[in-house]
């Protein structure tokens, strides 16, 4: 019955939509996500002009402003080989409900994870800083503009390749709103907490959209740690907080692998840590971001600041805790003990470990491999 289905939708007339002065033709879904879908699509009459549709349901009020934040602020964007490019929007009704159809450029290449896929998950230094500078170009543009625009949902789902240049892509969650302390009431301050509930990604969410308690400010900051978390995957094909703990998260509680080191020098794990740090008045700006990345070759150390420099002492007195009760197993195996009903000591006070939390240095942690799916 499925193949009868599949032929079925293979001769049935493919939807057309006029957008701007380009009709288009529907074709499969290419992705999906929590608020639509989105399809490739072919110029009419020009099969091989290809474009993506993104159509959104829209539910209630709230879906449909943010739905207009996303068209309203992505039309704004310049044209740049970094940026999915915008061509236009409809509204029309749907089976009794609002339906908002984007038009936009087609990127081939596939996301990060299908890069990532095709190398074996081992990225080497040079390809990692070219990656990271393509995608920092893009983020520029957004927080140069006036008001600054802040993505939000920077992940590797959302950054696409085409022509071996990176894309960022996905505007659905972009806004130039900030949050601060200072002027922001009660009410105000609760309602964008829901709202960054609502539209980012959590394992993805810095530590000032998590813990309102710390009174950090929220504003394009927020794409610098999200791009730390990108960095970390491209770097170790896994994500840096996978289990999405909040606490961990706040507190930059994660673990980065002692081995590659070969692969994966000292400079990129400190620049991992600069952009992971936890308050966002210390971290770097995109700016600041790109001067490294753009000056690499040249540049003999990462500078940290104190936080940062902080959760890097924590992660190599963790290393070595770790490295010297392996030796001490190896050791006891050698013996004849059992090396297995040795418990391995709890961490003193100064090493902050969460409570009931799995600290990332345990083996069950360290086994976890592939984690580019969300």
């Amino acid at each position: 019955m499925k193949k009868i289905a599949n032929l079925v939708n293979k001769f049935k007339p493919k939807k057309e939509y006029t957008i701007g002065d380009v009709t288009v033709k529907q074709e499969d879904v290419i992705s999906e996500g929590g608020y639509g879908y989105v399809y490739l699509a072919h110029k009419k009459d020009h099969f091989d002009n290809k474009f993506a549709l993104k159509k959104i349901m829209v539910q209630d009020k709230i879906n449909y402003e943010a739905v207009q934040r996303e068209t309203t602020l992505w039309a704004q964007l310049e044209d740049s080989p970094y940026l999915c490019k915008y061509l236009g929007h409809i509204e029309h009704e749907h089976e009794g409900c609002k339906e908002v159809i984007i038009l936009c450029e087609y990127c081939d290449g596939g996301t990060l994870i299908d890069l990532l896929e095709l190398n074996d998950l081992k990225l080497i230094e040079a390809d990692i800083i070219y990656l990271m500078t393509q995608i920092s170009q893009g983020l520029k543009i957004m927080h140069s503009h006036s008001p600054p625009i802040a993505h939000r949902d920077i992940k590797v789902e959302n950054i696409l390749m085409k022509e071996d240049s990176c894309k960022l892509a996905d505007f659905g969650s972009c806004s130039t709103d900030t949050l601060d302390y200072k002027e922001d009431n009660k009410t105000v301050i609760s309602e964008k907490f829901e709202l960054f509930e609502k539209y980012t990604t959590l394992m993805y969410r810095p530590p000032e959209m998590i813990d309102k308690y710390q009174k950090y400010p929220v504003g394009t900051q927020v794409d610098i740690w999200m791009l730390g978390c990108v960095l970390y995957t491209l770097c170790f094909a896994k994500h840096p907080f996978q289990e999405a703990q909040k606490l961990a998260i706040v507190n930059a509680h994660y673990y980065i692998p002692d081995g590659d080191q070969e692969r994966i020098g000292t400079k990129l794990r400190d620049l991992i840590r600069l952009m992971l740090t936890p308050d966002p008045r210390k971290r770097p700006d995109i700016h600041k971001i790109l001067c490294i990345l753009e000056n690499w070759d040249e540049i003999d150390a990462i500078p940290l600041n104190d936080d940062a420099f902080k959760v890097k002492s924590k992660q190599e007195a963790i290393s070595e805790i770790k490295l010297s009760r392996y030796t001490e197993m190896q050791t006891d195996s050698l013996d004849g003990k059992d090396p297995f009903a040795l418990k391995v000591s709890d961490l003193s006070s100064s090493q902050e470990k969460p409570k009931d939390k799995k600290h990332p240095v345990e083996e069950k942690r360290i086994c976890r491999c592939l984690l580019l799916i969300r």
